[in-house]
């Protein structure tokens, strides 16, 4: 089974409204932003080194310790932040797990964000995809804002609104 997982971080905009940070996939395979392709939180393959990683369970459970640390990396590498995570640990909130279509797992874990993440400071990575055999590179995102649920609600993936109604119950 291939295995993705990410960190929603969000913040209050009010006492009663969250807003969450939200990527959007760069490159040929999605839809741009123009167009209204989907926005989510950043998140990426779960690799065979995350299990191997942390030097202490967080969570009690290996799976989810392996997804953790994986959410952790991919949330570096997609947005270009590198906010230590280490003090916050004991903050992460363990969402949930669904599956995708062709049986992608994705987890999910939630943290609130008490820095200064500026989305106009963020940048991705590059990967390089193949298209019509020619070579590119790519940001893996190549958008990064701020939105609050009703903002957000019609653009992210619908099988990822589970993670987002559960944050704002």
């Amino acid at each position: 089974m291939n295995y993705s997982a990410g960190i929603i971080l969000y913040r209050n905009r009010t006492p009663t409204e969250k807003e969450f940070f939200l990527v959007h996939p760069g490159g040929v395979y999605y839809r741009t932003i123009e167009k209204g392709g989907f926005w989510g939180f950043p998140k990426g393959n779960v690799e065979y080194s995350d299990w191997y990683r942390l030097p202490y369970s967080i969570t009690g459970k290996p799976e989810r310790d392996a997804a953790l640390h994986a959410a952790i990396r991919e949330y570096h590498e997609e947005t270009g932040d590198i906010h230590d995570f280490n003090p916050l640990l004991n903050k992460i909130e363990y969402l949930g797990r669904i599956l995708q279509r062709k049986g992608k797992a994705v987890y999910a874990f939630a943290l609130e964000c008490d820095w200064d993440l500026n989305p106009q400071k963020c940048y991705s990575n590059t990967i390089e995809v193949e298209v019509d055999n020619k070579k590119y590179k790519i940001p893996e995102n190549d958008g990064f804002i701020w939105a609050s649920f009703e903002e957000m609600k019609d653009i992210v993936h619908p099988k990822h609104l589970f993670f987002y109604e559960k944050l704002c119950s």
